[in-house]
């Protein structure tokens, strides 16, 4: 996983780096404009944990995750891109060490704030882009399951989670809105130093020593397009 921060990293670097040779390319009209998408989210976590043998679930999420973006792009090949979305970020783990197997599903509504740039082909929609987020979780929600049985709760603004949650990403857009998402998540999901009181007044760390890092891959559908496109399809 260390790895995979320090590729991430150089990578933003590096693309960034590129601002002003892309500059230099020759210009098109510069377009402003919003956009609008909903996203499909495959997650997977880190869950490697000192407390126990966690096997990891792959999660989907198609709902409901939704992002606006104001695009401006400053030639041909190049653009920039912030905005603000919404979206169902979480991680499924099975707890193996425990007889009966417990499974837990966690997971988190999230605002962020991305920021990213565009290379490639504008005009015709073939191009990469990359870029970094912050994210804030604001509601957290909890299913644990025992056999049939299954508990549940949910908290707003609950300290069970890091809610600030910053992260790197990358995708292609191709021609048509059709767009493919890698997006790497730095900080544990599960926040390892919360403490929880049972009925008696005892104490307890449930995410002591466990590793909650996301990652995901995701599917979006007209990203980047104006959304004044939208009306053409109807």
């Amino acid at each position: 996983m260390k790895n995979i921060r320090y590729y991430s990293l150089f990578i933003v670097f590096f693309l960034f780096a590129t601002i002003g040779k892309s500059q230099e390319q020759e210009q098109s009209t510069k377009k402003l404009y919003s956009s609008a998408s909903f996203e499909m989210i495959f997650s997977l976590a880190n869950t490697d944990s000192d407390s126990g043998n966690y096997a990891n679930v792959l999660r989907f999420a198609p709902v409901f995750n939704f992002q606006w973006l104001i695009n401006y792009d400053m030639s041909k090949n190049f653009g920039v891109y912030s905005g603000i979305d919404m979206r169902n970020l979480g991680l499924i783990r099975n707890h193996t060490s425990e007889n009966p197997e417990v499974k837990y599903k966690h997971r988190s509504y999230m605002l962020g704030l991305p920021v990213g740039i565009k290379l490639g082909n504008l005009d015709n929609g073939t191009f990469l882009y990359l870029g970094g987020q912050i994210e804030w979780g604001f509601v957290y929600k909890q299913k644990e399951f025992v056999n049939d049985n299954k508990t549940k709760f949910k908290e707003w603004n609950s300290n069970r989670i890091n809610q600030w949650q910053p992260s790197v990403f990358l995708g292609i857009n191709l021609p048509y809105g059709t767009n493919i998402k890698f997006k790497y998540y730095f900080n544990n999901f599960l926040n390892e130093d919360y403490v929880q009181y049972d009925a008696a007044g005892g104490t307890s760390k449930p995410y002591a020593n466990q590793n909650s890092q996301i990652f995901y891959f995701s599917l979006n559908f007209m990203m980047f397009e104006p959304i004044h496109e939208y009306k053409k399809m109807f």
